[in-house]
């Protein structure tokens, strides 16, 4: 049956022609994509929030982002990951102490990360992270710390193990005491950074190594300057391993029995945090006991096992880099410092063994170090003494291979540590190999000390040290007397230099001072501190140290009873002692250093102590150092039983001169010029014959102390009564003679009054008078104030000082009636001569004073002869109309009759 014609239409429509008309929209295909969209809006508040309480960098990365990317397998967001840690922990020190053992944990694991710029930042964390944290915070991880430094030490890859150099630094650089407590874990790694295991089948004797010298010609650096890095890191780590072993001997000395305890003081207005670790003793530790009395057998294997394979090793490595041949002395600059490594390596470990040993002939450590004895003789003294030569100069064609000169300091370095080590085993030398060489050794210093010129002074220390270390093990005292006799040239040359020159006296300071047996006759050391004297006196003193120590020097060798030496001291005693001398230009405790010599010195006659005398007067010497003069001038005088002496050096009469000198605070010259015409007084008193001169109040409060310290000193003498005559009679013939006096010597005169006058003491009438007038002249002073001041402290200051001179004034008119009924008649006949209103004004304020103090009111009213003279003193004071100061008069007067 056909199809129909609707059928047959539908098929035709896919292929029928569309026909487009103008002004209708064409229509869409049937696959059309439909590109429409509808959007809405997200919000996510949460996720824009910052946390404020956390510390952040610069990128707002918190710790916990930043060590979460230290993880990270790309090496630019591991390192990206430290420098932001890094730039947090800079921003905020203060997140170091929580965040320490996470910082120090990822820090240590990446010692050995793959990427060297991680590594760089890395140890850069770690050097920070030091830098702002304690010991005490630092400890409880140094063990992880350490465990890690171990791994990037022996790790496989080259780069990774010159980096673990680096982090090495950082420890010795600010935690050396932890690091050398590792010591059994770290020195190990050393000896297998340049060496290789031996095969099991090369055998070994006693001088040979375990171990063979290891070579990498893939290496970025030869094998040379490789050795030459891992010597001069292990150099470091030993010296801060002998230094802690020293430092950690003194404090077990001085703490034994407090291990394990800790003393805290806690505040407690802090916040308290405690962190608990577990106990443990010192003998769970992996370092080597260099300093200890008792080590543990671990230890001793170990430190024998790391001697008798490094030594080996240091030996092939001279050879390797030593000149070939013998006689052969020319270093090459590339090796200079290899060769000086070694030889550095070579002393401290000499020093560790000596340091540790209790028995020399029973430490098997130290004799792995003998064994190797001759091997060291044979090779370093093949070319001795050597020559560095200078860094080839840089060129091309015939110029590239020319080298320069001799590089004269790192030869001199070189040579010396050459000498140094050769006699650390001088002493065990018994089969005579050391007079081989010990004439060639001698001989060189003796060089270098003849040697010397103004820019000596760079080598001379190192010079001086080894020499030292020469003469303490030298069996020879024939030697020890040339080698101090070069040493002694040396310092009399003129062509040295200053700085040398004290190089040398420290080094016989210390070789005197050492007391070795050997030494205690050298003719030498003998001459030389018979010349100190002359020495103290020409000297630089701005050098504290030095001059301390020529000053033990020469007070060790008064001790010993050096003759020569003092001698020379007396003949220098002006130059020393004297005004302007070497006593003036020391601080305090140089000063009671030189001011002990004196014990020892010969009989001191007037002279000396008019010398000595004038100096305690200068403001240079303090007053804790005069008094210790003054003291051990007592002790070796009759007045103190310590003096066991024949013939005391100090007799009586001298002491007393001397005292009284002291006392008065001025000399005669300084005296005879205040009473000169043309320097009229600071201070005038009307009607007083004494008069008075200002000076400084430190002066005054100064010659207060000396003053009553003498007056101390007085009394001890065995018969006061003879001190009073001969104290009077001094201060009779002063206040005689010089009517203007000093505030400081009034002062001293009415202190002495006081101290010294005993109850019922008769004073002659010439000295009362003068006596007298100065009361009268303190008391005028002290009441109407009559020095002028600037400030309100300097008033207070004064007003202190005259309270304490009107207290001594009233005191010695307390201490004698006579001097009250002196003065009554004195001022009764000047009132009544018509002096003017103001001087009786003063004379009545003086007399009011002296009723109102209690002790006076008693000798006022013995004299019978006070209300006579307050009436003529009333008489005056109404023509003066002064109501206030004439009623206290008349009402203290009734209270007196």
């Amino acid at each position: 049956m056909p199809k129909s014609a609707k059928k047959r239409k539908a098929k035709r429509a896919d292929f029928n022609k569309v026909k487009l008309k103008v002004g209708k929209k064409l229509p869409k295909a049937d696959n059309v994509t439909d590109t429409s969209f509808k959007s809405k809006a997200i919000h996510l508040p949460d996720q824009l929030k910052t946390d404020a309480s956390q510390p952040t960098n610069f990128k707002q990365q918190n710790v916990k982002d930043l060590l979460t990317q230290c993880n990270h397998y790309s090496a630019s967001v591991r390192h990206e990951a430290v420098t932001g840690l890094k730039d947090l922990l800079v921003r905020h020190p203060a997140a170091i102490p929580a965040h320490l053992s996470l910082v120090l944990e990822k820090c240590s694991e990446l010692f050995v990360d793959k990427d060297p710029v991680v590594r760089k930042a890395a140890i850069g964390l770690l050097c920070h992270t030091f830098s702002q944290a304690s010991t005490n915070q630092i400890s409880p991880f140094f063990p992880l710390i350490t465990a890690h430094l171990c791994c990037a030490m022996t790790h496989i890859f080259e780069d990774i193990r010159h980096d673990s150099l680096t982090v090495l630094d950082a420890c010795l650089e600010h935690f050396p005491s932890l690091l050398t407590s590792r010591s059994g874990q770290i020195l190990t790694n050393f000896v297998g950074q340049i060496s290789s295991m031996k095969d099991k089948g090369v055998k070994k004797d006693a001088t040979s190594s375990s171990h063979r010298l290891s070579v990498n010609p893939n290496s970025k650096l030869t094998s040379l300057q490789w050795r030459s890095k891992v010597l001069n890191r292990l150099h470091h780590f030993l010296k801060a391993m002998l230094s802690e072993s020293v430092s950690t001997g003194d404090r077990q000395t001085g703490d034994v029995g407090k291990k394990g305890f800790v003393d805290e003081i806690f505040d407690g207005s802090r916040p308290l945090y405690v962190q608990v670790f577990p106990y443990s003793t010192s003998s769970s530790s992996t370092g080597f006991l260099i300093g200890s009395k008792t080590p543990s057998t671990a230890s001793l294997f170990s430190l024998r096992e790391f001697a008798e394979s490094l030594l080996p090793l240091l030996l092939e490595t001279w050879v390797e880099g030593s000149p070939g041949g013998e006689g052969q002395s020319l270093v090459r600059a590339d090796v200079s410092d290899l060769l000086q490594g070694v030889l550095d390596v070579l002393g401290l470990l000499w020093q560790c063994l000596q340091h540790r040993e209790q028995d020399k002939q029973q430490d098997p450590t130290k004799t792995s170090f003998l064994h190797q004895y001759k091997n060291i003789h044979l090779h370093l003294m093949s070319g001795f003494p050597y020559m560095v030569m200078e860094q080839s100069k840089k060129g091309k064609g015939p110029q590239r291979d020319q080298s320069g000169g001799t590089n004269v300091q790192a030869s001199l370095i070189m040579n010396l540590s050459i000498c140094d080590v050769m006699t650390c085993s001088l002493e065990q030398d018994s089969d005579g190999t050391a007079a081989e060489w010990l004439d060639t050794v001698f001989d060189y210093l003796v060089s270098c000390l003849s040697d010397v010129d103004d820019n000596s002074a760079d080598h001379m220390e190192n010079v001086l040290r080894v020499i030292q270390h020469v003469i303490k093990v030298l069996p020879k005292q024939d030697l020890c007397e040339d080698l101090l006799t070069a040493v002694h040239n040396c310092y009399q040359s003129e062509e040295i230099s200053d700085r040398t020159r004290q190089q040398i006296v420290h080094f016989l300071a210390q070789t005197y001072l050492q007391r070795d047996p050997g030494l205690q006759k050298s003719e030498v050391l003998t001459n030389w501190v018979a010349s100190l004297p002359h020495y103290l006196v020409t000297m630089d003193t701005a050098n504290q140290q030095q001059t301390e120590e020529v000053l033990h020097v020469v007070q060790s060798a008064a001790t010993r009873g050096h003759s020569c030496m003092v001698e020379n001291l007396m003949a220098n005693f002006q130059n020393i002692y004297g005004v302007g001398g070497l006593l003036c230009s020391l601080s305090p405790p140089l000063q009671r250093h030189l001011v002990q010599l004196l014990y020892h010195l010969p009989l001191l006659g007037g002279l000396k102590l008019s010398t000595l005398s004038q100096a305690c007067r200068q403001r240079e010497v303090g007053v804790p150092v005069v008094e210790y003069l003054v003291q051990i001038l007592l002790a070796r005088s009759p007045v103190m039983a310590v003096c066991e002496e024949g013939t005391p050096p100090v007799d009586t009469p001298r002491i007393l001169s001397f005292l009284m000198s002291l006392m008065i605070g001025h000399s005669v010259e300084e005296l005879k010029d205040l009473q000169q015409e043309t320097s009229r007084p600071d201070v005038w008193v009307p009607g007083c014959r004494t008069q008075i001169s200002c000076v400084s109040l430190e002066l005054r409060h100064r010659q207060k102390a000396l003053a009553k310290f003498t007056c101390e000193c007085l009394l001890q003498f065995s018969s006061p009564d003879q001190v009073w005559k001969v104290v009077g009679a001094v201060l009779e013939r002063y206040l005689g003679m010089f009517h203007t006096l000093p505030m400081d010597t009034l002062y001293a005169v009415l202190v002495a009054m006081v101290m010294l006058l005993h109850p019922g003491t008769e004073i002659r009438k010439e000295l009362m008078t003068p006596i007298m007038h100065c009361c009268w002249a303190a008391l005028d002073l002290s009441i109407h104030n009559r020095i002028p001041v600037s400030d309100r402290e300097t008033e207070v200051a004064e007003e202190n000082w005259q309270g304490e001179l009107l207290h001594a004034a009233l005191q010695t008119m307390a201490s004698s009636q006579g001097v009250v009924q002196s003065w009554l008649e004195h001022i009764e006949a000047f009132v009544k001569e018509g002096t003017e209103r103001c001087n009786t004004e003063a004379v009545a304020k003086v007399l009011l004073k002296l009723m109102q103090t209690p002790e006076l009111q008693r000798p006022l009213q013995q004299t019978g002869v006070l209300q006579r003279v307050v009436g003529t003193v009333m008489v005056c004071l109404r023509e003066d109309e002064n109501e206030k100061l004439l009623s206290s008069m008349v009402y203290q007067a009734s209270l007196i009759k």
